[in-house]
């Protein structure tokens, strides 16, 4: 099982097909809170093919790897990284906040930002430019 697996995936990673039963999901509307008659109250779970998720696992590791190897993101950057969370920007933060107020006059001033929804769509032209600039490999550009 797992030869014909990686078989698979290493055929679609070197451009020999994306079986098109890939491109395929079932949207599941899942309730979050407040009122069931408003649609913005529910998120989509989409059920999608096992092996195009395996696929998905193959590519992030790559991807991630091609990052690390690059130092693409900034060590602040916690979000989405294995090993790291938002406890750290929040120890960060306190830290910060910390040294400075020991500083005589010293003041801090943040802002939080809520990007709701900032995500739901991606404009790809300019997510394939972004990995072109930071010189990603052309085969996960394509994949992308």
């Amino acid at each position: 099982m797992i030869e014909i697996l990686s078989e698979l995936m290493n055929d679609v990673w070197t451009g020999k097909g994306f079986p098109g039963e890939w491109r395929v999901g079932q949207i599941c509307p899942i309730h979050k809170k407040g009122n069931k008659e408003k649609v913005e109250n529910y998120r989509g779970i989409t059920f999608l093919n096992t092996a195009y998720k395996l696929y998905e696992m193959v590519l992030n590791e790559r991807l991630v790897t091609q990052m690390n190897e690059k130092s693409i993101l900034p060590e602040s950057q916690a979000g989405f990284r294995r090993g790291r969370g938002a406890m750290d920007n929040v120890y960060i933060l306190h830290h910060l906040i910390e040294k400075e107020l020991l500083k005589e006059g010293g003041r801090v001033y943040t802002q939080f930002v809520d990007l709701k929804a900032a995500f739901d769509t991606v404009d790809k032209e300019c997510l394939w430019e972004s990995m072109e600039r930071r010189r990603l490999s052309e085969k996960l550009i394509a994949a992308a």
